[in-house]
């Protein structure tokens, strides 16, 4: 499993909104709540590409921890 600092959790995270284009011109996209795209309703979807960071499954893993395990 990949390891992400928080500043590249932060990043990516800063892709989670306001970002229809990006989302509807990559392959695919994933969400960090439900870990499926996007089946949940919760604003935690990412696309593909983001600056600096690739959408993969060890990253909503590591956001998930984050931003929504307690």
């Amino acid at each position: 499993m990949t390891s992400f600092s928080i500043e590249q959790l932060y990043i990516a995270h800063g892709n989670c909104s306001n970002h229809r284009e990006h989302i509807l011109s990559s392959e695919s996209c994933g969400c960090f709540y439900c870990l499926r795209c996007p089946h949940c309703g919760t604003d935690a979807v990412l696309p593909e590409i983001m600056p600096g960071i690739r959408l993969c499954p060890s990253l909503l893993l590591a956001m998930r921890k984050h931003f929504f395990d307690e």
